[in-house]
């Protein structure tokens, strides 16, 4: 009976963690007293370490009001990679 209930419990944590979300950070500072806004994300399943959330931010005083990126591990919401001032982890919600 102790397996079924290890097993059941397995079951479960994985299809709560199914569930969960990672999205991106509204804003974050960046230099010079500038806030980079959100503007758009997209999944890039092939990525160095696995699937990330590409996020994109617009900043206007960093290059001439171009857009920054930043990407997120879809597994466990963490920087992967992008601009040095994006945050170390993006949001993790319930439900997409």
């Amino acid at each position: 009976m102790f397996t079924s209930r290890s097993i059941m419990f397995a079951l479960l944590s994985f299809l709560a963690s199914a569930n969960a979300c990672v999205k991106c950070p509204a804003k974050f500072n960046v230099e010079h007293d500038d806030v980079a806004t959100y503007v758009s994300e997209r999944t890039i399943p092939q990525y160095p370490g696995g699937p990330v959330i590409l996020c994109s931010y617009y900043s206007a005083k960093l290059y001439g009001g171009d857009l920054v990126h930043c990407a997120y591990y879809t597994s466990n919401s963490q920087f992967g990679g992008g601009f040095d001032s994006c945050p170390t982890r993006a949001t993790v919600t319930d439900h997409c």
